[in-house]
């Protein structure tokens, strides 16, 4: 797979399109990020793992014609500066307020892509009104499946030999599991309508984030939204933005109708 794109790459992927780029203040930040599509489209906040940039969705624009896509390195990736790291789900979750809000005043379809998936939450639990959907890829959101690797404390050891942008998501790891564990407790204490509904997408041989999340996302965020759908990818690993742009371009036109169909198992919580 071609996970870093190039210059050609991206200008190819832009041409004839209307775009807009934005420098965005948030806080001690100035967020990179552009908006792609018509003004007057349904807007679209993604939002990308750890490490990553916005490019991650880049194959995603071509299905989505009619939509206002908002894009952008978050705190301590890509072209956002400084390039310091901000291990917090509720002050990422503010970055992307940040961006949505400078692009738009419309509810946003709001996709996270794994680490992106616990920021996307926070925004959604903190910011109804704001978000239309959520779309979780690939998203790491349980507390009891966040479990630390050997490499995770290698990284704090030796970051003066490893790549700035690993050790920027290294210490994005390292407080997940309590920040999880906070966001569940917030979860649970909200009312049954507190979220709005919820899209997942998974592969089933996911393996940096257990296929098991979306049995929690069902159980606990679910209960808090009137509409969850689940797709489960059969033989799928963790790379959907780059391996699945048509699924999730279908997922994403699904959550903007407030629908279930086709491949999608649908559940609602009374």
């Amino acid at each position: 797979m071609d996970f870093q794109r190039s210059q050609q790459q991206i200008q190819a992927a832009l041409d004839h399109r209307n775009v807009e780029q934005a420098r965005i203040p948030y806080e001690e930040y100035t967020l990179e990020a552009l908006a792609v599509g018509p003004r007057d489209g349904t807007p679209v906040l993604f939002i990308h793992g750890s490490p990553g940039s916005w490019d991650n969705y880049l194959d995603v624009i071509e299905g989505l014609p009619e939509f206002r896509l908002i894009f952008f390195d978050r705190p301590g990736f890509g072209n956002t500066k400084p390039l310091e790291s901000l291990p917090d789900l509720k002050e990422q979750a503010g970055a992307a307020r940040a961006v949505l809000d400078h692009f738009s005043n419309q509810p946003a379809l709001v996709v996270g892509h794994s680490y992106g998936g616990p920021i996307a939450l926070e925004l959604g639990l903190r910011n109804s009104r704001h978000v239309r959907a959520l779309i979780l890829l690939g998203a790491s959101v349980d507390p009891e499946l966040e479990e630390l690797r050997w490499y995770n404390y290698l990284t704090s050891v030796l970051e003066f030999m490893i790549p700035g942008a690993l050790v920027r998501s290294n210490d994005e790891m390292l407080p997940l599991r309590n920040q999880l564990q906070a966001q569940k407790r917030e979860i649970q204490s909200a009312e049954p309508d507190a979220l709005p509904p919820i899209y997942v997408m998974h592969g089933s041989d996911d393996g940096l984030v257990p296929v098991e999340n979306v049995n929690y996302i069902y159980d606990l965020p679910g209960s808090r939204s009137s509409l969850v759908c689940i797709q489960v990818l059969s033989n799928q690993d963790h790379f959907i933005p780059w391996k699945q742009p048509v699924k999730l371009a279908k997922m994403i036109q699904a959550a903007e109708k407030r629908s279930c169909s086709g491949e999608l198992y649908s559940a609602q919580h009374q």
